[in-house]
């Protein structure tokens, strides 16, 4: 992570500076601010608290590109994603669509989680936005699809665009406080069933920015790539 995310985009930095770039656009990770947002969402006024070796990596390049930026008078914005997804998307987005898929009965009937998203082309629309401004844009931002969704409501969004029945159990709270706490899954159960929300606000108010395509339109371009690959793979 450190030779990648920290060194490697110190150096792209670096390069860029001595041939004379203006402006940097840096893609981060809402990571940087905790694994889980609690009571209340993340929001431009939050304090970094990295909790993993890959989210240490991504600030410690925040704050080295901030460093060159200031010393050569290049505009620098960083943007902290939420977890991408879209057409193509793998990890645990893909698994959950294929677990969806097989009908698997599923433990988040009561979940009141809440949990944001970006769309990939969402995210793209905002890198461009910035890097197009007239105006320096300089500043960090958060940027997230509306509205948050619980992982009960993202697995039901996907199951309606699968067009397939979704079974979903309550898994009692002593339980899941339980997985919490288990080691090698803890990590899973604080994803699946805490919170990690993201208040975009300033972002919007201050770029006059809004993500073109809506949490809906993404979720069925998803879903229907994921299908039209399985259909290939079948055929």
């Amino acid at each position: 992570y450190d030779s990648v995310n920290t060194q490697g985009t110190l150096r792209l930095i670096n390069e860029a500076a001595r041939a004379g770039v203006s402006r940097i656009i840096l893609a981060s990770t809402i990571k940087v601010l905790g694994e889980l947002s609690d009571q209340s969402p993340f929001n431009a006024t939050s304090h970094p608290n990295p909790q993993t070796a890959y989210a240490r990596s991504k600030l410690a390049a925040e704050q080295q590109a901030r460093k060159v930026a200031e010393k050569h008078g290049i505009e620098l914005a960083i943007v902290r994603f939420p977890l991408a997804f879209g057409p193509g998307v793998a990890g645990n987005f893909h698994k959950l669509i294929k677990l969806v898929e097989k009908g698997f009965p599923l433990p988040f009937k009561s979940s009141s989680n809440r949990r944001s998203l970006i769309n990939l082309e969402n995210a793209v629309d905002l890198l461009f936005c910035l890097g197009i401004r007239e105006k320096d844009p300089s500043g960090t931002f958060l940027a997230a699809d509306h509205p948050s969704v619980s992982t009960g409501e993202l697995l039901s969004a996907i199951a309606r665009e699968l067009d397939v029945k979704l079974s979903l159990f309550a898994l009692p709270g002593l339980i899941q406080k339980g997985l919490h706490r288990l080691p090698g899954v803890s990590k899973y159960a604080e994803r699946l069933y805490g919170s990690l929300e993201v208040d975009d606000t300033q972002t919007r108010e201050f770029l006059g920015w809004s993500p073109p395509r809506s949490f809906d339109e993404a979720i069925r371009a998803t879903v229907k790539h994921y299908k039209s690959r399985s259909e290939t793979k079948g055929s």
